[in-house]
């Protein structure tokens, strides 16, 4: 083939690829999947929903009006644990009004209080979803005894399908800041392999607490 014909088959190909993409338009939205009606709820039944299903799973929760509690509320857990709280030094949390300075370093494995933040809250199955990143590190959750988690009190979402609808539309239409890693933590760490027997700490923290921060 002469380069004049490659070139009139590429401008070809090229033209229909054109068509083709302006027919198609944008992808449409994924289709929804059946969502239980327990988690059809409106604020503030969608809270109390969460709040029930996260205590059922072992988990501690608490309200706090503004980021002075939060900081006082923090700080007095960590104490009952005989330390500060450790806080990743890229998190917002370092910037909280704290009376005592937290530690403001990665988690150490015996750490008695490790903070993270949540992305979101399912109130479907009590669960909140931690982002990774340089404010959120993945360890904060497997290493201390005790871990603690701060999420709005907006973000207490329904099923997990809205979960992922929110990721999507903060990462965009090209995804650039999806999360690498997500982890769902539903109540303390627990494993019941040996024995039947219930142990907490088996593969993580003694404890989960999650404080609800209103805001606005």
């Amino acid at each position: 083939m002469t380069d004049s014909g490659r070139e009139a088959v590429l401008g070809a190909v090229r033209q229909a690829l054109a068509r083709r993409t302006a027919a198609v338009g944008p992808p449409p939205c994924p289709p929804s999947h059946l969502i239980p009606q327990r988690a059809q709820r409106q604020a503030p039944e969608l809270h109390a929903l969460f709040v029930q299903q996260a205590q059922a799973a072992g988990a501690t929760v608490v309200s706090v009006p503004d980021e002075a509690a939060l900081a006082q509320a923090l700080a007095a857990l960590a104490a009952e644990h005989g330390e500060v709280p450790v806080v990743a030094p890229a998190s917002p949390l370092a910037k909280l009004p704290w009376a005592t300075a937290p530690a403001l370093r990665a988690v150490q494995s015996g750490d008695a209080l490790a903070v993270s933040t949540a992305v979101a809250a399912i109130a479907e199955t009590g669960s909140v979803a931690l982002a990774s990143g340089p404010e959120n590190p993945v360890l904060s959750a497997f290493l201390p005894e005790h871990h603690a988690v701060v999420v709005p009190a907006s973000a207490v979402l329904g099923p997990s399908e809205d979960l992922w609808a929110l990721l999507r539309e903060q990462a965009g239409p090209e995804g650039l800041v999806f999360p690498r890693t997500l982890h769902w933590v539903t109540g303390p760490s627990r494993s019941g392999d040996i024995e039947m027997t219930m142990l907490f700490g088996a593969h993580g923290p003694l404890s989960l607490t999650l404080f609800l921060l209103e805001d606005g």
